[in-house]
């Protein structure tokens, strides 16, 4: 089990990487947006795609625990859930997107703020159904993940500015 931290933890977590990843989003031109390269050949508009179904999946993980169920599995491997959720979002435009992964994002905080005080304790029933603490659910998947794909998007980002200075340098020659 990963180590546990406590509700007000995992809330400033989520809202410092959240806001970071935002941060960097602020100015970001729509050809930016789509263009591919990021993060293999996804786009930044793919990774909001792919980073909303992984905002969704401890969501729905904490909610079955909740119930005393399990979440019913899919037996699916990363890749294909990954391919799935960003083929899912390519005619949406960069605008539904955001709204979209700003909506999951609220959907996992919602999903913390309603967990019980007992959910953050030692050796509590939900970590049981859960296999896991509220951290170690959410952490891989919300802003652990949010922080992973920020280096990607802030790298890309570097090297687009520079290419797009070179170029319009250039021109000027």
């Amino acid at each position: 089990m990963d180590e546990r931290l406590s509700k007000a933890e995992i809330l400033k977590r989520l809202e410092t990487e959240y806001l970071r990843l935002q941060t960097a989003l602020d100015g970001v031109t729509q050809a930016q947006m789509i263009s591919p390269g990021v993060c293999g050949t996804w786009s930044i508009k793919d990774i909001l795609a792919h980073l909303i179904y992984w905002n969704d999946l401890p969501v729905n993980e904490l909610e079955h625990a909740l119930a005393g169920e399990s979440l019913p599995n899919e037996d699916l491997d990363d890749e294909t859930i990954n391919a799935r959720s960003v083929a899912e979002y390519h005619t949406k435009s960069t605008d539904e997107v955001m709204i979209d992964f700003d909506a999951s994002f609220l959907r996992v905080v919602d999903a913390v703020h309603a967990l019980p005080a007992s959910a953050f304790e030692s050796d509590n029933e939900l970590e049981q159904r859960l296999g896991n603490t509220v951290h170690g659910t959410l952490s891989g998947n919300t802003y652990d993940h949010y922080a992973e794909h920020l280096e990607e998007i802030l790298t890309w980002l570097k090297k687009s500015t520079a290419k797009t200075k070179r170029v319009i340098t250039q021109r000027k020659d």
